[in-house]
């Protein structure tokens, strides 16, 4: 059987032939098939009734350069036949030789040139002009291609599966029909009205309906889409009464399909689950039509919202939608997109961030927004993204392309495309509502002209002169009223991030700072210095500024937070908030590694200073050891290897925590249970084996110890197991041999366990005072200055001074604040803040006066 055609009759009005066969040549290239030229046969096109549409004639309307009277008949005639056309919504095309309209002597070619313009303005005729008769050839091309509806490019791949998936070889049919629209309707009611199978007529109204609302496809993939259908009412109409369970299957797999079709125009969408079907629909959305994109992004760690995060970090998926999103941008597209996350402070550490931050570029980025999860609100979060093609010139279609929550708590992946206005409608409303009053990330350009570094040395300064004393050490006692410290509210130690530490914040600012609503501050540490920044930001107008080189953000502004890989950047920061500093502004500068050690200019001797008092610690308990070099040399490798963030969930960034570890694990008092004693000799260190040793622990110790989230439990174990090898038999031979101070070492380790126990802000009292005493050593400005002298004295970071300064002298108030236990920084007369300390770095102090 012939599949049914749908036949436009392409009717040529010339008395030029060699402008007829330039469109005969033109719909032969359209077809693509060798028949009469001046007929073409497309598919059928139902109603809901499925009776054949009355076919429709193409007229094109040619007007020389000779200005002949056309077919015989006068232009005035030809007018009233294009009108009776246009009236009729009939399709039509009006060509006009340039030259045509040269000679304006004749009324009929006035009339004509007077209508040329009213016609053009209608949907269903074409006005067009055109020298050469190639030109006549493209345009009628352009023109079939424009009033020819077609069918979703995926749905052919769909149907084809499902062909497959039968196990029956579809016949071959012919794609158009050679004979006319009345043998077309007769074939359609012998052949398509059988109803073997109950499903046959859902299946027709399915593909149907989706012919009517077709895009517009080319020649090549329109006759694949077309011979797919017909494959599949071939099997539908093949005699299976002998093999029921075949119709069964056939008609299961059918309504499937039927049902996943049908849901493009309706809220339910058309479903995808597997991965390699996803990727191909991913990649079709991202086609060169697409010219607008707005998509939310959850990345959250929150049990009902953590699915989404699993399936686009570990699959394929999120490396497709990666690069098809930056050839998007780079191409033009208009990108916007709002990801919601857990926290502020700690997303612009994550990988998905610095990859998003990637696309952004200096004045021309697209709108990225991040929102922060409210947790009493977490039905409202969706995950979907909104496509908008231009398939034809000055029209626009919307695709959401969906990933239900609901449907993805037990499935790797699961999303749903949805083509209807109203839930595009809706999607883009929500979209509109969750970036509201929410500012942009943007890259700011860079204020000053030279990017390269001229570091150098200005004198000495200390802090406590610059702030005046208004300072706060990490037990919240002001230095300037020692006698006044501030109340937490709290019997935990906490931290900068923790908001209970910004009320006291608060209340020493509305102590000391009556009426500011203004704040400045500047750090270097996303999570401490970022979180009391946003926590301020509840109740102030709060302008941050961090800089640290490793977190590689350059010049990325995040909900006025500013963060740099350069303290030359201040400029920069201060270029965008110059003009809203006032009487009211309050300017907060973080201390440690901001003003003192910088990070990327100054930070190698604080290292040194941690390993110095460590090494102080080690020479109390075994310096006289004869095996104290290769203790020393374990000492060094293990700090190396236990500051890594690797190891944050257990040692949580603390110093404590690190030099206990550093300690106990140098003096070998760890073990593998369940090792028997007698091997426990093969563990103990020495030159050959130093290292390792510390592999054995770092690879099979580690492990064992739990990653509890204040990491707390974690150390507690440690030090446990530390305890137990020290009382095993092994070590009493071991720390006899090298003369260890094995009770010592015990007590130390049951001192450090009760102040973890007890929440202390310092759990290891000792490693502190000797880290406070050979800070100040390294404090101390070298008698000889070279270029090594940053790598082995502590200096003042120049361009965080000049910056105070500049406050300074402008009056605004200064406040310091320090998360550096009080015992590393302030004891008595023995104070690292009054210490006189060489200024390095960069001088920006012109370029901030000019501002």
């Amino acid at each position: 059987m012939s599949f049914p055609c749908y036949v436009y009759k392409i009717l040529i009005s010339s008395d030029d032939l060699d402008e007829v066969k330039a469109i005969e040549r033109a719909v032969y290239e359209f077809n693509g098939e060798n028949f009469d030229s001046k007929i073409l046969y497309l598919p059928i096109i139902h109603d809901d009734n499925y009776n054949l549409m009355t076919p429709i004639d193409i007229k094109i309307y040619i007007f020389c350069k000779d200005m002949k009277i056309i077919d015989g008949k006068g232009i005035a005639r030809r007018i009233s036949e294009i009108e009776i056309m246009i009236s009729q919504k009939s399709i039509c095309a009006v060509y006009i030789h340039n030259n045509f309209m040269q000679n304006k002597n004749n009324k009929e070619f006035n009339i004509l040139y007077e209508k040329f313009n009213e016609w053009g303005s209608s949907n269903n005729c074409m006005v067009a002009g055109y020298e050469v008769r190639f030109e006549l050839l493209q345009k009628t091309k352009n023109f079939l291609s424009h009033h020819h509806s077609e069918i979703k490019l995926f749905l052919a791949n769909q149907l084809s599966a499902l062909a497959n998936r039968l196990k029956f070889s579809a016949s071959e049919y012919c794609l158009f029909a050679a004979e006319v629209p009345d043998c077309a309707n007769r074939l359609y009611k012998q052949e398509f009205e059988k109803k073997q199978l109950p499903i046959i007529n859902d299946l027709k109204n399915g593909i149907y309906s989706y012919l009517k609302s077709a895009e517009k496809l080319d020649y090549v993939n329109r006759k694949e889409t077309v011979m797919n259908l017909m494959g599949i009412f071939d099997l539908l109409n093949k005699n299976w009464s002998h093999h029921p369970l075949l119709i069964e299957i056939a008609g299961d797999e059918s309504a499937e399909l039927v049902a996943r079709l049908n849901g493009m125009d309706k809220s339910t969408g058309y479903h995808i689950t597997e991965q390699s079907e996803i990727i191909k629909l991913i990649e079709k959305l991202f086609r060169n039509t697409l010219k607008e994109l707005i998509a939310t992004s959850i990345q959250s760690s929150h049990p009902e919202l953590l699915q989404y995060r699993k399936y686009w970090d570990n699959s394929k998926v999120a490396q497709t939608f990666k690069v098809l999103n930056k050839k998007f941008v780079d191409r033009g597209g208009e990108l916007t997109r709002i990801y919601f996350v857990d926290s502020f402070r700690l997303c612009v550490n994550e990988l998905w961030f610095k990859d998003m931050v990637s696309m952004i570029s200096e004045g021309e980025y697209p709108s990225i927004y991040i929102d922060e999860i409210d947790r009493t609100l977490i039905d409202h979060y969706k995950d979907y993204g909104v496509y908008t093609h231009e398939h034809v010139p000055g029209e626009t279609a919307d695709y959401v392309l969906d990933a239900p929550r609901g449907n993805n708590d037990n499935k790797d992946l699961f999303v749903t495309l949805i083509a209807t206005s109203e839930q595009c409608l809706d999607r883009k409303r929500d979209f509109a509502r969750s970036i509201a009053n929410k500012l942009p990330l943007r890259r700011l350009a860079r204020y000053h002209a030279n990017n390269k570094s001229c570091r150098n040395y200005y004198g000495e300064g200390n802090i406590n002169a610059l702030f005046e004393r208004h300072v706060l050490l990490r037990n919240l006692q002001p230095l300037d009223n020692p006698d006044k410290p501030l109340y937490s509210g709290v019997r935990r130690f906490i931290r900068k991030y923790d908001r209970e530490y910004s009320w006291n914040i608060i209340s020493y600012i509305d102590l000391n700072h009556t009426g500011c609503d203004r704040i400045i501050y500047v750090g270097d540490t996303y999570d401490n210095d970022g979180g009391i920044i946003r926590n301020l930001q509840r109740k102030y107008s709060v302008k941050g500024f961090i800089c640290n080189p490793k977190l590689g953000l350059d010049n990325i502004l995040f909900n006025d937070v500013l963060f740099a890989v350069d303290w030359q950047e201040l400029t920069t920061f201060h270029n965008q908030i110059a003009n809203q500093i006032t009487s009211s502004t309050l300017a907060i500068f973080d201390i440690d590694q901001t003003l003192w050690a910088a990070r990327g200019i100054n930070e190698i001797p604080i290292d040194q200073s941690r390993r110095d008092a460590i090494t102080k610690i080690l020479e109390c308990y075994a310096g006289s050891s004869p095996r104290f070099a290769t203790i020393y040399k374990a000492s060094d490798l293990i700090y190396s290897e236990i500051k890594d963030v690797h190891y944050n969930l257990l040692t949580l960034d603390n110093e404590d925590f690190k030099a206990a570890i550093t300690v106990f694990l140098a003096i070998n008092a760890f073990t593998l249970s369940p090792v028997p004693n007698k091997r426990f000799d093969s563990f103990a260190l020495a030159p050959v084996n130093c290292e390792a040793s510390i592999m054995l622990f770092m690879k099979q110790y580690v492990p064992t110890i739990p990653t509890i989230e204040n990491g707390k439990d974690g150390m507690l174990k440690f030090l446990h197991d530390a305890k137990d090898a020290m009382d095993r038999e092994a070590f009493d031979k071991f720390v006899n041999e090298s003369n260890i101070d094995a009770k010592g070492l015990i007590r130390l380790a049951d001192d450090i366990m009760r102040s973890i126990t007890r929440d202390h802000a310092v759990c290891f009292r000792e490693f502190r005072n000797k880290e406070l005493e050979a800070t100040l050593k390294l404090a101390v400005p070298p008698k000889e200055i070279d270029e090594s002298t940053p790598k082995k004295a502590l200096m003042l970071n120049k361009a965080a001074w000049d910056y105070a300064m500049m406050l300074k002298r402008r009056r605004v108030p200064l406040l310091a604040l320090s998360d550096r236990p009080d015992e590393s920084t302030y004891q008595g007369s023995a104070s690292l803040l009054d210490t006189p300390m060489m200024i390095y770095g960069d001088d920006i102090s012109a370029l901030l006066e000019g501002q």
